[in-house]
């Protein structure tokens, strides 16, 4: 009995529904199909988790630690990244006018 004949039965049968069939049947086929909520969720997941985990760093580590060297490292911390960012918008605004060029050469006619 292959996995389509099993998920017919299931169907037929009741055990699963319509929706469950279909969303089994693509995934047995090996259809494509989206993960974007999945990775959107992951990632606002992840960055709670960071935020979380430096907040409670902070306070079990800011009695010995001091109110200066938890704000340094933060100020630091947060100006490295924008730093980051400013520099990947920055090649990605160069990589976008130097693919815009290369295609819009590509696209010129010769006349002769």
């Amino acid at each position: 009995m292959t996995i389509f004949e099993r998920l017919s039965t299931w169907k037929e049968t009741g055990a699963i529904r319509g929706a469950q069939y279909d969303m089994i049947l693509a995934i047995v086929r090996k259809d494509r199909f989206s993960v974007f909520f999945e990775l959107n969720s992951l990632l606002y997941l992840g960055v709670l988790s960071l935020i979380a985990g430096a907040g409670w760093v902070i306070q079990v580590y800011a009695a010995n630690l001091g109110d200066a060297a938890i704000i340094s490292c933060l100020t630091k911390s947060c100006s490295g990244r924008f730093i980051i960012v400013s520099l990947a918008a920055c090649l990605i605004q160069r990589l976008r006018s130097s693919l815009q060029r290369s295609f819009s050469i590509m696209s010129c006619t010769w006349h002769a």
